[in-house]
């Protein structure tokens, strides 16, 4: 209605006040989803600047995001991004165990998808390709591909 309004220059006001309310009211639900990321990607920047103190502090709020949210896509980078951070600080523990989570969400997904190339093409991504890099680092244990049945 609002660009209906604008498009045909009727009632220029009222299409701008419904445009400010609909702007106030998005801004003022809660996206735990978005929160999620923007904590994540405040806790990556932290891990590349050094500071994993202030990064972890971030990456263990996006958790809890995380944890309110079923399914979400990019479970697996969130994982690793905070597995990063608590190896920053030393953590190796949680560490380890967020990469087996990480990888387990890539393994997950890749099961569910029946097209060997799809997967294939899932699995060879930039951001799986480092969680598994980054799992065998932690974990030591080279890992086993579901790329073809």
């Amino acid at each position: 209605d609002v660009y209906k309004r604008q498009e045909q220059n009727d009632d220029l006001q009222s299409a701008f006040d419904i445009a400010k309310h609909a702007n106030e009211m998005a801004a003022s639900v809660p996206m735990p989803v978005g929160q999620m990321f923007g904590l994540a990607a405040q806790a990556l920047a932290c891990h590349e600047m050094g500071q994993p103190e202030e990064g972890l502090v971030f990456s263990r709020q996006a958790l809890c995001h995380l944890d309110t949210i079923e399914q979400s896509e990019g479970l697996e980078v969130i994982l690793r991004i905070h597995a990063l951070l608590c190896e920053d600080k030393g953590e190796l523990d949680e560490a380890r165990s967020t990469m087996v989570r990480s990888l387990a969400a890539v393994e997950s997904k890749a099961s569910k998808i029946n097209d060997i190339e799809l997967r294939n093409s899932f699995l060879q991504g930039r951001s799986i390709i480092a969680i598994k890099r980054d799992h065998e680092r932690l974990c030591g244990a080279p890992i086993e591909q579901a790329q073809s049945d």
